[in-house]
């Protein structure tokens, strides 16, 4: 599932300059679905737990991430599990955002976003 605001916050990142990776227990196929759904463009690079072995929140798969991205000096976790997203990226130091996509409560992605742009 697609969130409505996800393509327009992902754009809205990358117009400021920001890299988009996705970091994802998911399926190998995670890249080819991207493309299917129509969003490969928007994001820099996929890490799937089907590929690199390790699942969130194993500090192992963040630290895999940060080591192929070049260990950038900004980077944010941004993810809707609090444990899977956001105690597993602040294990290895890596702020992270706790959002509730498709709800009418709690942060939205807008509101992620908002945070790493200020």
């Amino acid at each position: 599932m697609v969130f409505p605001e996800a393509a327009s916050c992902v754009g809205r990142l990358r117009r400021a300059g920001c890299r988009n990776v996705i970091v994802s227990n998911h399926v190998p196929e995670l890249e080819q679905l991207l493309h299917d759904l129509g969003l490969a463009d928007a994001v820099d690079a996929v890490f799937s737990s089907a590929v690199v072995s390790w699942e969130k929140p194993h500090p192992r798969f963040f630290l895999h991430v940060l080591d192929q991205l070049g260990r950038p000096p900004h980077v944010w976790m941004v993810g809707d599990n609090p444990v899977a997203d956001v105690a597993g990226a602040r294990a290895v130091g890596m702020p992270a955002l706790l959002v509730a996509p498709g709800t009418t409560h709690g942060p939205q992605l807008s509101d992620a976003v908002d945070t790493i742009l200020r």
